[in-house]
């Protein structure tokens, strides 16, 4: 059954689905702006050096709202940046930058700019890099590279340390991992850390140095985050669990319809997602990085998905999952 006219003009081919995220998400912060008192809840988490000398010029409510508008635009303008050069989807669309700017609103912690925030503009560039390094003969400059982001994104909030050994697993699916790639991901860190060493321990710091690492030490890891969901955090949960599986069967059936760098990048986003789920529910380690990571790498698999939809089924899943991702933006101010 084909697909609606209103649905490629508005949503797949035009500018309306683009308009409504922008004028929806502008909305959405000038609520939260006006109640950030009441619906803002700070997340805990171990900070890193970088971030402790930008907190102070974010405390004021505009200052860090503005902050995290202009990251949600990095991260669109990202988005369609990828999608434009890899051709990740066969069609022209402006929906991965939508869909970004939509899931921005999704949780009020991403309302207000934090390090996790922008470690996941970084982590957006990573998968970049990534798509880039497909089947190369220059593995290790990839490698450095996207290490060397993680490595700086550390610097935010150590919590990223936890993606390098992932990337190795990432670069490998990328046909770009090898012994060499290995050690100039090594290389990376020791480009980052032995610099900042350096400082702190010139200025006679050593022990601010060590203490995002010792604060690592006192998180209760055996805590299970997913102990802690609300009823409305499992119903989102299994929503996105079972449209994740749809999607995976749809790539499945629907590969050959893709080149095979395309299937490679699908894969990719694929692993990432599980591997950053798999984090957000069993390890209790700044669960908000992680799920930054899930929305970043989710919103250009969804835009693949629904700007290929080629059953009415599809469009109706779009509309349905469109309106839960309003609700879930609205939610904090039904509960006020």
């Amino acid at each position: 059954m084909a697909i609606p006219k209103s649905y490629k003009n508005n949503v797949v081919e035009g500018k309306g689905i683009l308009i409504f995220s922008i004028v929806f998400t502008l909305l959405i912060r000038v609520l939260y702006y006006f109640n950030v008192e009441q619906l803002f809840i700070p997340v805990t988490g171990v900070d890193g050096y970088l971030w402790d000398y930008i907190a102070p010029w974010v405390k004021s409510p505009l200052i860090a709202i503005l902050g995290s508008c202009l990251l949600t635009a990095g991260l669109a303008f990202l988005a369609a940046h990828i999608n434009t050069k890899y051709v990740l989807i066969r069609r022209r669309t402006l929906l991965p930058a939508a869909i970004m700017i939509l899931v921005s609103n999704t949780n009020s912690a991403f309302i207000l700019i934090s390090p996790e925030h922008i470690c996941g503009l970084m982590f957006f560039y990573v998968i970049a890099i990534l798509f880039a390094s497909y089947n190369t003969p220059d593995k290790q400059i990839y490698a450095f590279r996207s290490s060397f982001i993680l490595a700086l994104g550390s610097l935010f909030t150590p919590s990223m340390f936890i993606y390098i050994p992932l990337l190795w697993i990432y670069l490998g699916i990328m046909r770009s991992f090898n012994f060499r790639a290995f050690l100039a991901s090594i290389l990376s860190i020791v480009v980052i850390y032995v610099p900042v060493f350096s400082l702190f321990y010139f200025f006679g710091s050593v022990d601010d140095f060590t203490r995002p690492f010792i604060l690592l030490q006192s998180v209760p890891f055996g805590e299970l985050p997913f102990l802690n969901f609300t009823t409305f955090d499992w119903v989102v949960f299994v929503f996105s669990t079972a449209l994740l599986v749809i999607i995976l069967i749809d790539n499945y059936i629907h590969r050959h319809k893709d080149k095979i760098k395309i299937r490679m990048y699908l894969l990719l986003l694929d692993f990432i997602i599980i591997s950053a789920a798999t984090l957000f529910i069993f390890v209790n380690m700044n669960v908000l990085l992680n799920l930054y990571i899930i929305l970043t790498a989710g919103a250009l698999l969804l835009a693949h998905y629904f700007a290929l939809a080629e059953q009415k089924a599809t469009v109706l899943l779009f509309y349905a999952s469109l309106i839960l991702l309003v609700a879930v933006s609205f939610l904090p101010f039904l509960s006020m």
